[in-house]
């Protein structure tokens, strides 16, 4: 979608519908696998109400197993 598509969706109240990927980097190996992507997914939740994006469950995705 092009910017000024998702600028004419916010200016309307339109919902974005979109996707979350959460997956563990190599740098979060210090913290256990349930404590990052639930971090992450608090943090992309956030942003995606502040910025209008739809977010179903059936969209979020989690890596368990890289490399």
């Amino acid at each position: 979608m092009r910017r000024e598509d998702l600028e004419a969706c916010r200016h309307t109240g339109k919902l974005i519908r979109a996707a979350i990927y959460l997956r563990k980097s190599r740098a979060e190996e210090h913290m256990s696998l349930e404590e990052t992507l639930g971090r992450h997914l608090k943090e992309l939740t956030e942003y995606a109400q502040k910025y209008g994006y739809l977010i179903d469950e059936a969209d979020i995705y989690k890596e368990v197993v890289s490399g």
